[in-house]
């Protein structure tokens, strides 16, 4: 169900500016809102798997909080890929 959706993008600044010169042309208001986070708090399904690669920054992070996650870096990016719970 979920298998394609390997990632959430934002919206390219030129979609936005299209979309408002379409609609003040055609005299039509436009309202925008932003909920941070809220892919961070959607409910998964029990049977979806997803994994998450930590930048280098966020992956050195883990590392000092528990040494242990070092064996989960990938050695040539200095990254870590975890499984969301």
């Amino acid at each position: 169900m979920y298998a394609d959706k390997i990632s959430f993008p934002t919206v390219a600044t030129s979609s936005v500016f299209t979309v408002a010169i379409i609609a003040a042309g055609e005299c039509k208001e436009v309202a925008t809102i932003d909920i941070p986070g809220a892919h961070l708090h959607a409910d998964m399904p029990s049977d979806c798997v997803v994994h998450v690669r930590l930048n280098k920054y966020l992956s050195n992070l883990m590392m000092q909080l528990d040494y242990d996650y070092a064996n989960y870096v990938i050695d040539d990016e200095e990254t870590v890929i975890v499984r969301l719970d």
